[in-house]
């Protein structure tokens, strides 16, 4: 699942009344209610509004978007929630980093990204970085693999034949 549908949907339950007071405005689960409609750009967007403090870009976006003014608490929120979805999605990637080093006791190595997470969301390759640390690896060196999918695809052709 991408990870623009994992913020809309923690959104829109956290928009959705329940036994309590809804956390934020409620007409952003009717807003939002649409699958797929919330995008990691627009994550990525409210995210650097919270570094920013800067919420008038990201109201406007969300108006011009969505016909529906948020408060700036709103925008805080959605920002929060944001973070964390960008947050866990690069501890995985570092996960996987973490395992190949111990699978392969590699000391010193470079891991190619593809992907436009890792080159233009804000914060990511911090965050892979941070938790890498967390393990003692701090040996890895990350960078942006234009067409990662591709070349993968044939250096596993590449093993594969020999």
């Amino acid at each position: 699942m991408y990870l623009g549908e994992l913020a809309r949907r923690v959104i829109v339950d956290l928009a959705e009344p329940a036994d309590f007071k809804s956390v934020i405005q409620p007409r952003l689960a009717k807003v939002l209610g649409k699958p797929w409609c919330f995008d990691t750009e627009m994550m990525g967007a409210f995210e650097a509004s919270l570094y920013s403090c800067n919420f008038d870009c990201v109201q406007t976006l969300f108006l011009e978007r969505y016909q529906v003014d948020i408060s700036v608490t709103d925008a805080v929120i959605i920002g929060e929630i944001s973070k964390a979805i960008s947050t866990r999605a690069a501890r995985l990637v570092a996960c996987e980093i973490i395992g190949i080093k111990n699978h392969r006791s590699f000391d010193k190595f470079s891991v190619g990204i593809d992907g436009s997470m890792f080159e233009s969301y804000p914060q990511f390759g911090d965050r892979i970085y941070e938790t890498l640390a967390l393990f003692d690896i701090t040996s890895v060196k990350l960078g942006l693999a234009k067409d990662g999918s591709g070349i993968g695809a044939a250096l596993a052709a590449a093993l594969v034949l020999k």
